[in-house]
């Protein structure tokens, strides 16, 4: 079923990229909370701004 293989890849994608953003935003919050805030912050602000 070659219909499955792209949404195959998008979950992995997606799931790849909301683990790293999970361990990013937790070393970043061990370090400076205020730094992790603002980030996400400017992130959801301008998705426009993501380098793919």
């Amino acid at each position: 079923m070659p219909q499955l293989a792209p949404l195959h890849w998008i979950l992995l994608t997606l799931t790849f990229w909301l683990v790293v953003s999970l361990v990013a935003s937790f070393l970043w919050w061990n370090q400076s909370p205020t730094t992790t805030i603002s980030l996400s912050k400017n992130t959801l602000d301008t998705p426009r701004n993501w380098k793919w």
